[in-house]
């Protein structure tokens, strides 16, 4: 799932770019997909969240538990800032 939040992120990124740099694809539809792959992303992370949260405490050969450490951290406040850089497109969309 993380996987496919990451693609939905980078196929954003790239629909964006295109929208901003090429005169040609600076129409409404491209930031709509936009937004929508943006917001796909957000989803499909979210549920890799909740689902490598929701994981039972399985201890590997040397006793140590699955702990959540600083990349998830970085990972999941780089979801929110999408989440964010997604509302800001649709208020763009609406103007």
């Amino acid at each position: 799932m993380e996987c496919l939040g990451l693609i939905g992120f980078f196929l954003a990124l790239l629909v964006l770019l295109l929208y901003i740099c090429a005169d040609s694809c600076r129409r409404k539809d491209f930031l709509q997909a936009t937004v929508a792959l943006a917001f796909a992303g957000v989803l499909f992370s979210s549920i890799g969240y909740a689902m490598f949260g929701s994981s039972q405490n399985v201890e590997n050969i040397w006793g140590l538990g699955r702990e959540v450490g600083w990349s998830m951290g970085v990972a999941i406040a780089g979801t929110v800032f999408y989440a964010f850089g997604g509302i800001m497109l649709i208020v763009q969309l609406i103007k």
